[in-house]
């Protein structure tokens, strides 16, 4: 199976000597300097696209992140309110003493309906 790749790909390598750019290219004097560029450049260009393809990825958890901030501090909110309304308003703190933990005052009965 391997020497069967192996052929392939020397039999594509062929075929490109083979043909007449190639050929140009090679027997031009820039060849050298072309196939320099290239080598120097193709690193580059490789580093260029991971870095984005990274970037990307952070630019997505920076907007998953933000989204979340912004869920909680609605709930920040919320709960600040309720929090000023139980240490601050009596009114508040009597209703949920006894709708929540049934407590009463000393001149009342308490009889809980389900």
């Amino acid at each position: 199976m391997n020497l069967n790749r192996n052929f392939r790909i020397e039999n594509l390598f062929l075929r490109l000597k083979e043909t007449t750019l190639y050929k140009k290219l090679q027997d031009s004097k820039s060849f050298g300097l072309i196939l320099g560029v290239f080598i120097f450049f193709l690193p580059i260009i490789v580093v260029v696209i991971v870095e984005s393809s990274k970037l990307r990825e952070k630019d997505l958890e920076i907007s998953n992140l933000e989204l979340e901030l912004r869920q909680l501090e609605g709930i920040y909110e919320r709960d600040s309110t309720e929090y000023y309304d139980l240490t601050k308003n009596k009114i508040t703190l009597e209703r949920i003493s006894r709708e929540d933990y049934y407590m009463k005052a000393e001149d009342e009965e308490i009889y809980i309906i389900k």
